[in-house]
């Protein structure tokens, strides 16, 4: 069966929910722990990202499965433009295992 495909920029919808997630995290982290208010701030925050990239999971899946070079560096583009954390080592860390991933993935689908 076909899986039907959401298009890149409704992954990046769904990426930029996942982004706004760990930058909100990150900051309720910055003191190192969570009180209340803050995981009720990010939970309710997050819902409705994290309902509608659940609901629609099989739909990112495809779409990332069927996802061409210059769409996949599209898509590395965005999340290095979109996500932003004030501990600038850690961003570039996770922006350079994002790199990594996305050339890890071309490199399997020539198999």
């Amino acid at each position: 069966m076909d899986e039907e495909k959401l298009g890149i920029e409704k992954l990046k919808e769904a990426l930029g929910g996942i982004i706004n997630f760990g930058e909100s995290l990150a900051e309720a982290l910055e003191d190192n722990k969570i009180n209340w208010k803050e995981a009720i701030s990010l939970i309710a925050g997050s819902f409705s990202d994290f309902k509608t990239m659940f609901l629609s999971f099989s739909e990112v899946k495809a779409e990332f499965l069927d996802l061409d070079e210059a769409e996949r560096e599209e898509l590395v583009s965005y999340f290095e433009e979109e996500f932003n954390l004030d501990e600038k080592d850690v961003e570039n860390k996770i922006e350079k295992g994002i790199e990594l991933l996305d050339k890890l993935i071309a490199f399997v689908s020539l198999f």
